[in-house]
């Protein structure tokens, strides 16, 4: 099963928190970032080198190094309607 197929099934099904690991961490982003575009969902990642980066929102902000505020923007920018994922 594709990653981006488990994601969508975890995520329709209301997961608030999924744990992935992989040996290719940028083709897993990818990967995650083309389902959050196609299904129209947010997509944000937060590392502490770059701070919180929300797609289509242009550079990161790397002054944000506080894990808690990456998650508390996410929540800000899910919808009842719509799906957020964040990547830490």
């Amino acid at each position: 099963m594709q990653l981006s197929t488990r994601i969508s099934e975890y995520a329709r099904a209301c997961f608030t928190g999924i744990w992935i690991q992989s040996h290719e961490h940028q083709d897993a982003l990818t990967e995650i970032a083309t389902l959050c575009r196609d299904e129209q969902w947010q997509f944000a990642t937060w590392d502490i080198e770059a701070g919180l980066n929300i797609l289509g929102q242009g550079d990161s902000d790397p002054d944000s190094s506080d894990p808690l505020a990456a998650i508390r923007t996410i929540n800000a920018l899910a919808t009842p309607e719509g799906t957020a994922i964040l990547v830490l």
